[in-house]
């Protein structure tokens, strides 16, 4: 038996050479060369060689990665990674360094590439004004944010990119539509417009686009059984008929009506509810789909 250049004079009653191995408590891992091969019987006189790879380390571009081989020098480790390596690329040992166990070897390439990167393109605010609503009427027509592709030529030497980028192109594939803020200058005279539906008649104010979803107290910060479950922002508790808004839109003590919901106060705020956006409050008891999201003309009655 030749184990590398060991050699070991050894009777068995093995019947295959991957037998005769186990009896020495011999491991054959992926990469180790046995002649004659594991399943060649055993006889008597013969010679058995087993050539273990070596376990090294390649930091390849910055990143370690642990490599059993059985070459012989560096260069032999760069020729099975398949590595062209050119002038300006690094090599920490000689090629021509034998390979020993626990070895460490770094390559730092230098490879330049072309990135594509997509940004969004948010929609910008256009403001009309519209001699068919109303004074005070608003209508809130959402944009939809477009898309700019920018391609970059980037240098990594040793997997760190080397700034800066140099900039290629950069085009708007998707051009962003604005979102349309239209006021009403049609003068309504001394009375104000009104109201006539389910749950309220009377007059309002302003008329204004939304997005409206809902909530309960379970969506909250706090668990069941706190204190503070189900607590808005202005210390009431979520019910129906309270709803949560942005109140740099609409201010917190607003009444507005809500078709299909009916009259809200404006009691809580959330961290979703941003810009036109309304949050309406619904009991637990209603379900877990109470009301669709939609889009609609909600009514400010004060």
């Amino acid at each position: 038996m030749v184990v590398d250049t060991l050699r070991v004079e050894t009777a068995s009653a093995a019947a295959t050479v991957g037998d005769l191995l186990e009896d020495l408590g011999m491991t054959v891992r992926e990469g180790d060369l046995v002649r004659p091969s594991l399943t060649a019987p055993v006889t008597a006189g013969m010679t058995v060689r087993l050539a273990k790879a070596r376990t090294i380390t390649v930091r390849l571009d910055g990143k370690d990665q642990s490599l059993y081989t059985q070459a012989q020098t560096v260069g032999d480790v760069i020729r099975v990674l398949g590595l062209d390596l050119g002038p300006e690329d690094t090599v920490s040992l000689p090629r021509e360094t034998f390979v020993q166990n626990g070895l460490t070897l770094t390559i730092g390439r230098t490879i330049t590439t072309e990135e594509e990167v997509d940004d969004t393109v948010p929609p910008a605010t256009a403001y009309e004004t519209d001699p068919m609503l109303a004074v005070g009427e608003t209508r809130i027509i959402p944009g939809t944010a477009g898309l700019r592709i920018t391609r970059y030529r980037a240098t990594y030497k040793n997997g760190e990119l080397v700034p800066p980028r140099a900039l290629i192109s950069s085009i708007v594939a998707k051009a962003a539509v604005p979102t349309r803020h239209i006021e009403g200058t049609k003068s309504a005279g001394a009375s104000r417009p009104t109201l006539n539906a389910p749950g309220y008649t009377g007059s309002y104010t302003k008329k204004v686009t939304v997005r409206a979803t809902w909530y309960n107290a379970s969506q909250g910060a706090w668990e069941a059984g706190d204190p503070n479950y189900g607590r808005t922002a202005t210390g009431v508790i979520v019910d129906y008929g309270i709803c949560a808004v942005d109140k740099t839109y609409i201010p917190l003590g607003t009444r507005f009506y809500v078709p299909g919901y009916g009259p809200c106060l404006a009691a809580d705020t959330g961290g979703a509810v941003k810009g036109w956006t309304i949050d309406l409050g619904f009991p637990e008891s209603a379900g877990n789909s109470p009301w669709a999201t939609q889009s609609l003309d909600i009514y400010i009655l004060d």
